[in-house]
């Protein structure tokens, strides 16, 4: 459902100008925090303390108008190699309003602009001699802040949780997006362009747009499932685009109207969320329901042969569409013969097969190139076991084959 440009704002009074934010404080104790310093000095503090080792140096969070965010940062004299090391443990970071929400933010991408992004927090560094090896701080998003004050928790693995209040003005949190235009109704749709074990794609329809909406849109280059950052590529194929590692999408023309197809949405069922950030315009917001992925059926079986050595069988499937098999055997999870389970070895070396219960995917062809059968290495001392095989291969049917 497409829910259009517009933006709510948030409840609040502008305070204009710089603000002051109160430093780092642990977790815990009911002390009377003063400016530039942290809490302590009772039992819950020193308790606490104890449950984690001791941050390498202060801390504070300022906002950030060249960046459109939040930056942590710590003091001039802290050993740079150790915040690097300490910023490379497992982060997590929570935002609590004023009106006692509390949002949980994820990790992004240390070159990700947060100016719009949502709940996301990313590593930088701040330094004049710069190594791109190096971080020594924390860029957070605007998304989960309102006006007033609002507690940052800090938890890092292995070291003492950290508390932090940000007192945030209405001009920060607009800043830079305050003179944003509307873009406008739309017509859009969302579908679903799967073929099992080849590629999963989602693609957003948006229709009957003017031809200012289409240049705009034209030159997109990301946009947010759930908040992770997608970019724009060019290739030819859905196949193509969901073999690229990054979050990836590619813009398809059609008519007066566009697709975005998005490579490898999430699985999870329930509801997600697409943004579409056009330049100089309000966020496009839109959202929809990943219901329970249908199992297929596998493809059907040609034939199970005992080689002329009887070193091992080869299993084969009916069709000449050789991608579809392929994809179902590289979907494989778990191969079992007569109660036994199989592992896998390399693909095109039968000889791998004299190695006890193992498979390897092979070129029917001989060829070497493409695989599209299955061998695998005879069973032994399995006469009380059921001769059958068992297939558990990804997004298809449990496939259930006589050993005979």
């Amino acid at each position: 459902t497409e829910t259009g440009g517009n933006t709510t704002e948030k409840p609040g009074t502008e305070t204009g100008g710089n603000t002051t934010e109160k430093p780092g404080t642990e977790t815990g104790g009911n002390s009377t925090e003063k400016p530039g310093t942290e809490t302590g000095g009772n039992a819950e503090e020193d308790k606490k303390e104890e449950e984690g080792l001791a941050w390498p140096a202060n801390f504070t969070i300022d906002y950030n108008s060249d960046k459109k965010c939040f930056v942590l940062t710590f003091e001039k004299e802290s050993n740079p190699d150790e915040i690097n090391k300490f910023l490379q443990n497992d982060i997590k970071i929570f935002v609590t309003s004023p009106e006692n929400k509390t949002t949980e933010y994820s990790l992004g991408n240390p070159k990700q602009n947060l100016m719009r992004a949502g709940n996301i927090f990313c590593h930088n560094l701040i330094v004049e001699d710069k190594k791109s090896y190096r971080f020594n701080a924390l860029n957070i998003s605007r998304a989960a802040f309102e006006p007033g004050d609002n507690k940052v928790q800090i938890q890092v693995e292995g070291y003492a949780t950290k508390e932090y209040i940000c007192q945030v003005s209405k001009q920060q949190l607009e800043d830079g997006i305050a003179g944003l235009k509307d873009f406008g109704k739309l017509e859009t749709s969302i579908d679903d362009d799967n073929r099992t074990g080849v590629y999963r794609v989602k693609l957003v329809s948006i229709k009957n747009l003017t031809e200012e909406q289409e240049k705009i849109l034209e030159n997109l280059d990301t946009l947010y499932v759930d908040d992770v950052e997608y970019h724009k590529v060019k290739v030819n194929t859905n196949q193509d685009l969901c073999q690229i590692g990054p979050p990836s999408f590619m813009l398809l023309k059609e008519g007066n109207g566009f697709s975005f197809a998005i490579g490898n949405p999430p699985k999870e069922m329930g509801s997600h969320s697409i943004t579409i950030q056009p330049k100089d315009y309000k966020d496009i917001k839109l959202s929809y329901v990943q219901k329970e992925e249908q199992l297929v059926k596998a493809p059907e079986v040609l034939g199970l042969k005992l080689n002329p050595g009887k070193k091992y069988y080869q299993l084969s499937f009916k069709g000449d569409d050789r991608v579809s098999k392929y994809s179902y055997l590289n979907a494989i999870k778990s191969f079992m013969v007569a109660g036994q389970t199989y592992t896998r070895m390399g693909s095109f070396h039968p000889e791998l097969l004299n190695m006890g219960a193992k498979y390897i995917l092979d070129d029917s062809t001989n060829a070497k190139a493409f695989e599209d059968i299955l061998l695998f290495s005879v069973p032994t001392a399995n006469a009380d076991k059921k001769q059958e095989i068992l297939i558990e291969a990804e997004g298809y049917e449990v496939a259930t084959i006589p050993l005979s």
